[in-house]
């Protein structure tokens, strides 16, 4: 694959900038909040840290080393796009890690549950914006891949199992508190990498039951400027034909909607969930 065809002008702000980013807040994260309270981390970072923690090892060090067999894994089982930028996001994190190691008490905080949850936070963010683009941190990840493939077991799975073998080990090495506080940095962590990955709920689905389909339909479109999905529905009990209005909006424009049924039909079934992502035509592109 030639090299333009890997570093394309639009991969830059698409996939070069959040790999940057991200690996960066990683290693902030470690450095100002997992490390001054002792915490470790899940994966290859988790080893890392123990590494650092027990014998004295430079964790950005430690975390680079640990992933050079998962490049040439990874260069047999993926594609060089991906294994590029995934080893970028190493080099990153290795380089952050390492320039900020002697800063890591810069903060001063003493408080062991704000740095758990400030590391899972910071950390959280920057595994988002990684694998929100599609690229990875190597590490476990590889292993996954190749186990799946081999053994049919998710890399969910393997992680889980890894995770749990890091966490175990450290709570015997450096006690039972580090390693619960060290499960909810990560639970937190995972929980705002999944909210970056999926996008947070800004934009509703709002489905409409109604007879009155095309005055509401009129509505939404001259009052809320949106467009509008008429689906062909049937009643289970009446077998009557219905038809559902179905169309996405912004948070905002909610109780504007609400307005248009109360005005129009206050016997119309209407549903609101919220969605996940949103690309298209008066929304986000969707290059």
């Amino acid at each position: 694959m030639r090299s333009k065809e890997l570093f394309r002008m639009e991969d830059i702000k698409n996939l070069l900038l959040p790999v940057i980013i991200g690996s960066a807040l990683l290693a902030l994260g470690q450095n100002f909040f997992s490390m001054p309270s002792g915490l470790i981390a899940g994966g290859f970072s988790g080893l890392a840290l123990m590494a650092e923690y027990s014998l004295g090892i430079q964790a950005g060090l430690a975390y680079f080393v640990l992933n050079v067999p998962m490049v040439i894994l990874a260069l047999r089982r993926f594609n060089l796009k991906f294994t590029l930028y995934s080893f970028l996001s190493v080099i990153v994190f290795s380089i952050v890690q390492a320039l900020t190691a002697p800063y890591i008490h810069v903060l001063a905080i003493d408080d062991l549950m704000l740095n758990t949850i400030f590391s899972g936070v910071v950390r959280g963010l920057g595994a988002g914006m990684i694998y929100r683009v599609g690229s990875s941190t190597l590490g476990t990840d590889v292993i996954g891949a190749i186990t799946k493939q081999s053994f049919n077991m998710s890399v969910t799975t393997l992680n889980k199992i890894v995770d749990a073998f890091i966490l175990s080990a450290s709570a015997f090495i450096y006690g039972v508190e580090i390693s619960l506080y060290t499960i909810v940095s990560q639970y937190i962590l995972f929980s705002i990498a999944d909210q970056i990955m999926l996008g947070i709920g800004e934009r509703k689905n709002v489905m409409i039951v109604t007879r009155k389909h095309q005055e509401i339909t009129e509505a939404i479109y001259q009052r809320l400027n949106r467009g509008v999905t008429l689906i062909h529905a049937e009643g289970a009990f009446s077998q009557e034909p219905i038809k559902m209005v179905f169309t996405v909006v912004t948070s905002r424009q909610i109780a504007r909607i609400r307005e248009i049924m109360a005005e129009i039909d206050q016997d119309a079934f209407l549903t609101i969930t919220d969605s996940s992502e949103v690309k298209g035509n008066g929304f986000r592109d969707l290059g």
